[in-house]
């Protein structure tokens, strides 16, 4: 008797264990499982939100499939705008829509999020604005002028910092092979006068 109530009691334990990680929720996950990726807005392999409500036959995976389309197919134009928030009632509740240049990027609704995040709707979508600003204005760095520049100077000064110490190397070890040199015909070497015919060589290079 006393064994079998030990066995449920461990049981409870781990069944709450286990109820105490959500599984699906608008906030990516450390370490996501393989559906949990296929669920998740990767922007630059940087996870921006998990989707997980089902719309008609629109299943999580396949609104992530078309999010990543549209990401696609944005232009120079589109990513030198901000995104922004609209609030929207979508489906019998209340949604928030993302929007760049006017062009619709995804939807977060209310049964995307997961009560073990405890954030409200308003508070997920503000972290999914700034993960969609953070990573457009990496990318519009990368289509400046200036962003150019400051990246081919750093690529020359780099180069020239490289091209001196191999520069340095060489002319150091000129000097010591000299100055080997140099001890050698002196007969004043590191290697006894009697075995430099073998081993002089070998002293040079050292």
């Amino acid at each position: 008797m006393g064994d079998s109530r030990l066995k449920v009691m461990a049981l409870l334990a781990w069944l709450a264990f286990f109820a105490s990680f959500p599984l699906q929720a608008a906030e990516p996950r450390q370490m996501p499982s393989d559906q949990e990726k296929a669920r998740t807005v990767y922007i630059f392999h940087q996870p921006v939100v998990m989707l997980q409500a089902t719309f008609g036959l629109s299943t999580p995976e396949e609104r992530v499939l078309r999010i990543r389309n549209t990401l696609r197919s944005l232009s120079r134009e589109d990513i030198s705008h901000p995104v922004q928030i609209l609030p929207v009632q979508r489906y019998g509740q209340q949604g928030r829509i993302f929007v760049i240049n006017g062009k619709p990027l995804m939807l977060l609704a209310e049964s995307d999020l997961d009560e073990g995040d405890d954030l409200t709707l308003d508070q997920a979508a503000q972290r999914v604005l700034v993960r969609f600003n953070a990573q457009r204005t990496s990318l519009t760095e990368q289509y400046s002028s200036s962003y150019l520049a400051i990246a081919t100077l750093k690529v020359v000064a780099g180069t020239a910092v490289l091209i001196l110490l191999y520069y340095s190397a060489f002319k150091s070890w000129a000097k010591v092979k000299a100055y080997f040199t140099a001890k050698i015909l002196l007969k004043k070497g590191w290697i006894p006068y009697r075995w430099r015919s073998l081993l002089g060589a070998v002293e040079v290079r050292l």
